[in-house]
């Protein structure tokens, strides 16, 4: 009987073991992505709230988020592009052209996750440096989660 209970107990321990190598990978590999193909823009914050995430023994978890809207960079003209023209247009007037002045791109609205430690420095309206992905904008995380 005990022999069997060890084995169990050794076969619980290896998946436990297996789902927290699994949580560290995926994770690392996640912020891999964002230091990778991230594009860093300034965010503002709408609002911070909280999600109930489970109960344990009586206890309630949340997961913290922030909720950001910030706007998507555009592509940059070709370099050798004229960008910048002074000119009269067909009606005699003139025309300013200033090129790529960096117009915002898509406007974005989305939830970011946060340590609560990192939710508690923050208030609505707060300016914050993200990176999103340019191929899904509405995946975007925090620039210090990033640099930990």
């Amino acid at each position: 009987m005990k022999k069997n209970s060890f084995v169990i107990l050794g076969i619980v321990a290896f998946i436990f073991i297996g789902i927290v190598v699994y949580g560290v990978f995926n994770r690392k590999n996640k912020l891999d992505k964002f230091r990778k193909d991230g594009i860093e823009v300034t965010a503002t914050i709408n609002n911070l709230y909280k999600e109930k995430n489970k109960e344990v023994s009586g206890s309630k978890k949340y997961d913290s988020y922030l909720e950001v809207t910030f706007f998507t960079k555009t592509e940059n003209l070709d370099e050798n592009e004229e960008q910048k023209t002074i000119g009269k247009d067909e009606n005699g007037e003139y025309q300013l052209n200033l090129g790529d002045t960096g117009k915002d791109g898509k406007y974005v609205n989305t939830k970011i996750w946060v340590e609560s430690s990192i939710y508690k420095k923050f208030k609505k309206g707060d300016k914050v440096q993200i990176f999103y992905l340019p191929n899904d904008p509405n995946q975007a995380i925090l620039k210090e989660t990033i640099e930990k």
